[in-house]
């Protein structure tokens, strides 16, 4: 159920299922996340990506993923030195610092240089939680729904390869991760087909608040779930 709703939100907005997904499932089992989590997740990318395949952004794609490299192989180390809890309190504080700069700041555009930097961030991020989305994310609220959609779409699942590859490397992803990924996946799909109503509605100049909501919700989720556990 909680693949299914998380689906849902990242099939509308483009990102949001590990985000919205990790705390719970940390809560249930803390091995599925980051491996099992990115691996199933990476079912909705690929759906996402085909359906608005027509707007990508083919160049923003490969800038991201030039910074995304570096960054995951930071993310690993990051992985293997500091505790799961106090890496989701870090990089909560900082999606909600970034949401509430972009709120009330200047637009931000997916510059060569912007683009980099996000895609160094999000590989941090995303290896070490899974929680890669809010730097991509962010810097495209100003895009249209399907560009936004189809160039995240196509940049996690590129970037979910290479975290996996790192992850079974350093020994964080093996059988047992493989197995869970493939219990994660029915509720994923469920959630790929609900959300092509929400994507549409959302796209009738909904879209930006509703990523700035989610991104927002979602770090401050991160931080509470260090607490409460």
């Amino acid at each position: 159920m909680v693949l299914a709703l998380t689906s849902v939100v990242q099939g509308s907005v483009g990102f949001g299922v590990a985000l919205l997904a990790a705390p719970f499932l940390v809560w249930l089992e803390p091995r599925l996340v980051p491996g099992p989590l990115i691996l199933s997740s990476t079912l909705l990318t690929v759906l996402v990506a085909y359906r608005d395949r027509g707007a990508m952004d083919l160049k923003g794609v490969g800038l991201a993923l030039v910074g995304r490299v570096p960054g995951t192989l930071v993310g690993a180390w990051l992985l293997t030195r500091v505790a799961g809890a106090d890496l989701g309190v870090l990089f909560g504080a900082l999606i909600v610092l970034g949401c509430a700069t972009m709120a009330f700041g200047p637009p931000v555009r997916p510059t060569q240089t912007a683009l980099l930097v996000a895609g160094f961030v999000s590989g941090v991020m995303g290896t070490s939680s899974s929680i890669g989305g809010p730097p991509m994310a962010l810097l495209y609220q100003h895009e249209a729904g399907t560009r936004m959609r189809s160039t995240l779409a196509v940049y996690f699942t590129l970037g979910a390869i290479l975290s996996l590859v790192i992850l079974a490397l350093v020994g964080r992803f093996g059988s047992w991760e493989l197995e869970a990924s493939a219990l994660l996946a029915p509720g994923v799909f469920l959630g790929f087909l609900l959300s092509s109503r929400t994507a549409r509605w959302l796209d009738r100049g909904r879209l930006r608040q509703a990523v700035l909501l989610t991104a927002g919700l979602a770090g401050a989720a991160l931080i509470a779930a260090r607490f409460i556990g």
